[in-house]
């Protein structure tokens, strides 16, 4: 989810019962303005994002289990 201020808003996944009264997400700020869209390629692997500033950022997604990085090696 992309944020009025220029941030980006990462949730935990899956979704658990506690999480409702939790914070269960991580925000990084990418942008100097608003981000008006996002994009993940079919791969899931890249997320692109524009802000209303014209400006683009291209972020590396990688996925994680029980805090270890998961690779596909």
């Amino acid at each position: 989810m992309g944020t009025s201020m220029g941030k980006i808003r990462s949730y935990q996944w899956p979704f658990t019962e506690m999480m409702k009264f939790s914070k269960s997400f991580t925000e990084l700020q990418l942008h100097d303005c608003g981000i008006v869209k996002m994009k993940m390629v079919n791969d899931f692997s890249l997320l692109i994002s524009g802000g209303e500033d014209g400006s683009v950022f291209i972020s590396k997604i990688n996925a994680f289990s029980d805090g270890i990085a998961i690779t596909d090696a």
